[in-house]
């Protein structure tokens, strides 16, 4: 049976990425980060990978991620505006742009009771 396993970096004072989109004050020294073995343990048991458009694009360019990317697997991102550029892919690791559009339809008030607009 697969399992699915949500990870995500933050400091213990809620920093994710800085207003450039930066995450390097989350990684003094990323290289040593990729011969920690609980990394190791996930890169070697990770069967597929989900990020968003913003984690896509912090790569410069996104062919970068056939090469260079330490989970060589098929990645999926989910995004409004998929990139006119299919990035490079490999025996191992393939790229997936899904198009996904999600809709909040806010409720409206009619004597006191709450109904989605028709």
């Amino acid at each position: 049976m697969s399992k699915v396993v949500v990870g995500m970096t933050i400091s213990l004072d809620g920093f994710v990425n800085d207003r450039s989109g930066s995450v390097a004050a989350l990684y003094s020294d990323f290289e040593s980060f990729r011969d920690f073995e609980p990394m190791q343990e996930a890169i070697q048991k990770t069967g597929a990978v989900v990020m968003g458009k913003h984690a896509f694009a912090m790569a410069e360019d996104p062919d970068l991620y056939a090469d260079n990317y330490e989970f060589q697997v098929p990645i999926f991102v989910v995004t409004h505006e998929i990139p006119n550029k299919q990035p490079k892919e490999t025996d191992k690791l393939s790229a997936h742009l899904e198009s996904m559009w999600l809709t909040r339809i806010p409720p409206v008030e009619t004597g006191g009771c709450h109904e989605k607009p028709a």
